[in-house]
């Protein structure tokens, strides 16, 4: 498709929910200055996110759309596969010279592959095409541990180079890859320190764009969640939404069940109306039997990002969760961490947490706090 508007192009690669989320906040914000191009990079063929089948059925500020499916394949198919999508990659960019290349997960091995020929095209031109990291959650503020391990720092990024180039990176975390020059965040003083090498900037500069963002997403949003026969009024009359860890987190903690119900029922005898979440990894399963119990819970593969606009009033609990700081950063409602552990990784998300204005209440405080 050829630009036929001459506004600045940015295309968007997007691997996950949190980063359709942004693409879509950010292209509605500029979509009178500018064009947006997404890309669905790195994606199941039988199973892309649930946004994919939608695109065509809302209104998008998108002025195109691909799927780049095929994540699971392997050996030659991958490396053929992969070759393609290269030369589709290089026909794309000498054709519409984006301004902007905005990422999500910089280690995807397509993603750096656009990020390196759209901006070396622009250098040949004599312009500029920015590499922007959009940002991942927690881990752009704690970092990735995965991503210091001997094998990938090492192993893993020799044979990347090898097989692809030396102009492969493996990043030191999320974000930090050498073909991105700017990291856009919900708190960038707190980015700052795990993204010392990149400029730091604000994904939003004030509330009435966060709100403006949300209303823009609501169309998609409630598509999402009408293909799971949910209403957004059973959210809007929520006070309360907990949003639970990985069960391979919660499994391995004592008495993990029996702390939540206490706390979920002392939110009920408090009259408030309470519905809880697990992770997406628990797919179908009522693993701590809470439906039985008595306590609404939301379909855990609805990701968190279609929540967000039809929360009303409501408070958010989480743990190590990218969820409560999407809830602090885009609503003015009451946001609790509650800690599960008394690691590092658990004294840093606290920091943090105090850093961004999340309230913090640790299973000490009370002996009915559930360790979430």
């Amino acid at each position: 498709m050829q630009n036929r508007s001459n506004k600045p192009i940015d295309l968007y690669l997007v691997s996950s929910p949190l980063h359709f989320f942004w693409a879509w906040l950010l292209a509605d914000r500029h979509k009178e200055a500018r064009d947006a191009h997404l890309w669905l990079i790195d994606q199941y063929t039988d199973k892309p996110m649930a946004f994919t089948t939608l695109l065509d059925r809302v209104s998008m500020p998108f002025v195109q759309w691909q799927l780049l499916a095929g994540r699971e394949a392997k050996g030659w198919v991958k490396w053929r596969q992969r070759k393609e999508r290269f030369a589709m990659t290089e026909a794309w960019c000498a054709e519409h010279r984006p301004a902007s290349v905005l990422i999500g997960n910089d280690r995807s091995v397509l993603g750096q592959f656009v990020l390196k020929t759209a901006k070396q095209m622009a250098e040949q031109q004599g312009t500029r095409c920015t590499g922007v990291f959009l940002d991942d959650g927690v881990f752009s503020y704690l970092g990735r541990a995965a991503s210091k391990s001997w094998s990938e720092r090492w192993v893993d990024n020799a044979i990347k180079k090898l097989m692809f180039g030396r102009w492969y990176d493996t990043p030191q975390t999320v974000g930090a890859s050498r073909w991105v020059d700017e990291a856009w965040l919900m708190f960038p003083k707190e980015g700052q320190g795990n993204l010392s090498s990149k400029r730091c900037l604000p994904l939003m500069t004030d509330q009435l764009q966060k709100e403006a963002g949300l209303r823009a997403f609501e169309p998609m949003a409630e598509a999402v969640l009408a293909e799971h026969d949910w209403e957004a009024a059973r959210l809007e009359r929520l006070d309360g939404l907990f949003t639970l860890p990985n069960h391979r987190i919660f499994k391995h903690i004592e008495g993990y069940r029996t702390n939540l119900l206490a706390e979920l029922n002392r939110q009920v005898q408090q009259g408030k109306r309470i519905a809880v979440k697990y992770h997406p990894a628990a797919g179908n399963q009522d693993l701590l039997g809470l439906k039985k119990a008595g306590f609404e819970v939301v379909p855990s593969n609805l990701s968190f990002e279609v929540l967000l606009p039809f929360l009303g009033e409501c408070e958010v609990v989480g743990d190590f969760s990218t969820t409560i700081l999407l809830a602090q950063y885009l609503t003015n409602k009451p946001v609790r961490w509650m800690a599960s552990s008394f690691d590092d990784n658990a004294e840093r998300m606290k920091r943090l947490c105090q850093a961004v204005g999340i309230e913090i209440k640790e299973p000490e405080e009370d002996k009915h706090a559930p360790t979430l």
